[in-house]
């Protein structure tokens, strides 16, 4: 049935492994993700959905990191934070508002050929030009975007059934909530959001401002989503962004540019640069949507009505009650190694020979390539991916993403020590790669630390024991 493969394939579940279910489902999972959660809405033709379904998956080059497999994680965690939120049905939003945030999420990095802003600024990129130097990537994304929703399929357009009026409103969410993605202005939303949550007036049921404030934020949350998630799907997620950046070093380097941040293949330091992405990006943005959680929580019993629907979609898309995942293990989380080229299906394809170009959607010319994500695993790997807490039903959502990305955090940090061990108790292992090959010593020295961790992180992680707590 429908509601079992949708069971089956875990969407609409925050702990959805999309590497897992794109390679069971023969590479497919944008399609899967799109069809399940907009196949309920009326305004949608099916075949014109379909097709362009199809369209926006196809329009995805093979990526690393930037492809069809991210937009579909990245759409289905929007969605589970939307809905727990209160956003989905509480919110009093027309149908083609849902649809286009859902659109716009599995869309956000379509065309994405693995260069960062930085470098297409640097390098004078046609795209630079073309966007002044601005939100490079996210104006293309956006803009692709629009255009494939203009283009018919079969003679229907996907929005043929709306107003102008309500294209006009649809094309300006999906342009704003794209745009809000840019890494660059992150910190400056977030301090903005920071401060509207003080105000007594904060109303994001009820007031478009804010609303849109924060499903901005909660879009930008999504795109980080993996650092709140199981460590062996971050852990695989943090290989395949750190592969895209090297491969950019690379061209980097040709090109005669400097090379970017993070992009040096040489003397890289994995955990390093995530304590810094989770420290001073990640755990920010989760810890206030824990007090948005609990700011909800308080208005409701204010109003005393309830801000989450148990009825979840019901008749407002794929049909799900309110996910109670929290602890259900995924394909990848439940792998008995950390290691994760044992939990990724074969990347499809590699770097491409043909940049888009703006103005028009592109063919895609692809180069078949492998790629390997077997790097940096230690004996610490191991132990992560087979001890991580288990957060108990009934937890809110904010609680247990701050817990899984503060979990994420120490096991980073815990890998820092690891190769500052590494360095430090025989020279042969300094700048290796592949900790795996140290002596028992060494293994010794890594499992003492891990203990050390577990024991003084131990008072940190939340209790989730008692029902109904919020917050962080």
């Amino acid at each position: 049935t429908v509601i079992g493969l949708r069971t089956q394939l875990g969407i609409g579940e925050w702990d959805f492994d999309a590497i897992g279910v794109d390679k069971d489902r023969d590479h497919h999972v944008l399609q899967d993700v799109g069809f399940e959660v907009l196949r309920g809405f009326p305004i949608l033709p099916r075949e014109a959905l379909t097709r362009f379904l199809s369209r926006l998956e196809s329009s995805y080059l093979p990526n690393a990191y930037h492809s069809h497999i991210h937009a579909a994680d990245m759409g289905n965690s929007f969605l589970f934070l939307v809905q727990q939120l209160g956003l989905w049905t509480g919110s009093g939003m027309p149908d083609f508002s849902l649809v286009s945030m859902i659109i716009a999420a599995l869309g956000h990095d379509v065309g994405h050929f693995g260069r960062s802003n930085h470098f297409l600024v640097n390098s004078r990129h046609d795209y630079a030009i073309t966007y002044n130097d601005r939100s490079v990537l996210e104006n293309f994304h956006a803009s692709f975007l629009i255009r494939l929703l203009g283009q018919p399929h079969q003679g229907v357009k996907l929005l043929d059934q709306l107003s102008v009026e309500q294209v006009g409103k649809s094309r300006s969410l999906i342009v704003s909530l794209i745009l809000a993605t840019d890494t660059q202005k992150h910190l400056e939303d977030l301090a903005a959001f920071r401060v509207r949550l003080n105000a007594d007036t904060f109303d994001p049921l009820a007031d478009s401002a804010d609303q849109l404030q924060t499903l901005s934020i909660l879009f930008r949350a999504a795109d980080i989503g993996h650092s709140a998630k199981h460590w062996a799907i971050h852990l695989v997620w943090s290989h395949r962004i750190t592969e895209e950046f090297h491969a950019q070093g690379d061209e980097e380097k040709q090109l005669g540019l400097k090379v970017s941040p993070l992009c040096e293949r040489e003397g890289f330091k994995m955990a390093s640069a995530q304590v810094g992405f989770i420290q001073f990006i990640c755990l920010p943005t989760w810890r206030e949507l824990a007090r948005l959680e609990d700011l909800q929580e308080r208005m409701r019993h204010r109003a005393g009505t309830p801000v989450f629907s148990e009825s979840g979609l019901s008749n407002r898309g794929m049909g799900a009650s309110k996910s109670k995942s929290w602890g259900r293990r995924s394909s990848a989380a439940s792998g008995a190694s950390g290691n994760p080229s044992s939990q990724e299906s074969k990347v499809r394809g590699g770097p491409h020979s043909v940049v888009p170009i703006p103005g028009a959607v592109p063919a895609i010319t692809v180069k078949e390539t492998s790629t390997n994500f077997d790097r940096e695993v230690s004996p610490f790997t191991t132990l992560m991916s087979n001890n991580q807490t288990l957060l108990r039903v009934g937890t809110t959502i904010a609680e247990a993403c701050v817990a899984l990305c503060e979990e994420n955090f120490q096991a980073w940090k815990v890998q820092v020590e690891v190769d500052r061990t590494a360095s430090e108790v025989t020279p042969s292992l300094r700048g290796s790669r592949n900790l795996t090959s140290a002596s028992p010593a060494f293994d010794t020295a890594v499992r003492a630390l891990r203990r050390q961790q577990t024991e003084s992180h131990a008072n940190s992680i939340p209790d989730t024991s008692s029902a109904g707590s919020t917050g962080s």
